[in-house]
């Protein structure tokens, strides 16, 4: 494991406001990817206490965000085109009087 990247991963929980017991003992007892991935997740998710959303996310080992998973894949496939609806069709000519543009267009009234 690397000094700088174990460095990067203590700065990044201790801006967050992880005290500095809490950031040795889970670097010690939790993998730097497991960490990693919940540093990454966290603007994802509703925290109003970050610090200790992340400090549990990392002892939980919280599942990825939908809206993070989302957006990895629409970022790894190309957009798909959007399909917009025309409407009806325009009329070339306005419909006879007796049909109003219903049924049958012959004669009426003759029973």
């Amino acid at each position: 494991m690397s000094v700088e990247r174990a460095t990067r991963i203590a700065y990044r929980l201790m801006e967050l406001g992880v005290s500095h017991a809490m950031v040795e003992h889970l670097m010690c007892h939790y993998a730097y990817d497991a960490i990693e991935h919940q540093l990454d997740c966290l603007p994802y998710r509703k925290a109003r206490r970050p610090e200790a959303m992340i400090v549990q996310a990392i002892r939980k080992n919280f599942s990825t965000p939908n809206v993070h998973y989302h957006a990895k894949t629409q970022a790894a496939r190309p957009a798909d085109p959007v399909l917009v609806d025309p409407g009806p069709e325009p009329r070339d000519r306005p419909a006879h009087a007796d049909t109003e543009g219903h049924g049958d267009s012959g004669p009426s009234g003759t029973d």
